[in-house]
């Protein structure tokens, strides 16, 4: 099957797929300003925009850069689906779910080899035929109400939160300074792969408030990744596999969401979601895929980052 055929494959089962971004304790208001009673589920479903960037870099052993290579996810159709579960007026459940389909990816390739300048890289490879693979991310966790006065209500949130992602580059051209070599690579031949899988723990504090049939919604999250964090590199063209065993690093998330009830049950909305993992280093094992031969440094020769933002449109409807 061809890699167009594939992209459409995916596309048509992503669209099986609902999602929501952020769910919080929600509460309808009528045309009066008095809040309907509080509904014990809360499912909502959006589709949206997603762009992202992550980093993948190598470093020698007194930190200099040895290579970066920058996944460019762009304009991005995404699913976002959850669920929320009142249990108590101040207590709430929640899970929610993410799957991506990238419309434009690019990646570039960067290397430093023997003594150039830290800013100017002298091998440079592009590759505009890049697919995302997959995206996905999960989210469960608790929020237990804080404070509530009138229409306003803050509470405090903990969770887990899963990321996994993985593009593919195929082709490209080079310009290798350092070797003196130009040139491009066949379109069919896929030339690289990266995938991060990044769990992490949060908290954070959550605001909600509504002021007739209108609502909004605020969170910000601050957590650290988990020591299980990898990163997956590989060089299909030299038949190398890179793993980074990232150590923990900070996460943080920003979410917004306003709201229009358009009925007692139903509230139409639109969300943006900044979320960004910050640099996470470790030690690198290296792996010759047709010998088998393989080698882990004994230093943090590995780094990685991700930072993601997703704008949405979609239904909450509660039970």
């Amino acid at each position: 099957m061809s890699r167009g055929k594939v992209t459409d494959v995916k596309r048509a089962m992503a669209c099986l797929l609902f999602a929501g971004l952020m769910t919080v304790p929600a509460q309808a208001a009528d045309a009066g300003g008095s809040t309907v009673a509080r509904s014990f589920i809360t499912l909502s479903a959006s589709l949206g925009h997603l762009n992202g960037v992550a980093n993948e870099r190598v470093y020698r052993r007194n930190d200099g850069k040895l290579s970066k290579l920058v996944w460019d996810m762009q304009h991005a159709l995404v699913l976002n689906g959850g669920v929320a579960f009142h249990a108590k007026d101040w207590l709430t459940f929640y899970g929610n779910a993410s799957i991506g389909l990238a419309a434009d990816n690019t990646m570039d390739n960067y290397d430093w080899l023997g003594n150039p300048e830290p800013d100017k890289p002298n091998m440079h490879s592009w590759h505009d035929d890049t697919e995302l693979d997959h995206y996905y991310t999960l989210d469960a966790g608790v929020s237990l109400l804080l404070l509530e006065t009138g229409f306003n209500r803050v509470s405090v949130l903990g969770g887990f939160k899963y990321t996994d992602v993985k593009w593919s580059a195929y082709g490209g051209c080079y310009d290798y300074e350092y070797w003196d070599m130009r040139g491009c690579i066949n379109d069919d031949l896929k030339v690289i792969s990266y995938r991060q899988s990044l769990p992490a723990l949060y908290g954070g504090l959550g605001y909600a408030g509504s002021h007739e049939r209108w609502s909004l919604a605020l969170e910000g999250r601050l957590g650290m990744t988990l020591s299980g964090a990898e990163a997956d590199d590989d060089h299909w063209l030299r038949n190398v596999n890179f793993i980074y065993h990232l150590k923990p690093a900070p996460y943080l998330a920003l979410n917004g969401k306003a709201g229009y009830a358009v009925s007692e049950k139903a509230d139409l909305f639109a969300s943006v979601a900044f979320d960004k993992f910050l640099e996470m280093r470790g030690e690198t094992t290296y792996t010759e895929t047709d010998t088998g031969f393989s080698v882990r440094s004994n230093y943090d020769s590995g780094g990685a980052d991700l930072y993601t933002l997703n704008i949405a449109i979609g239904l909450d409807y509660r039970f």
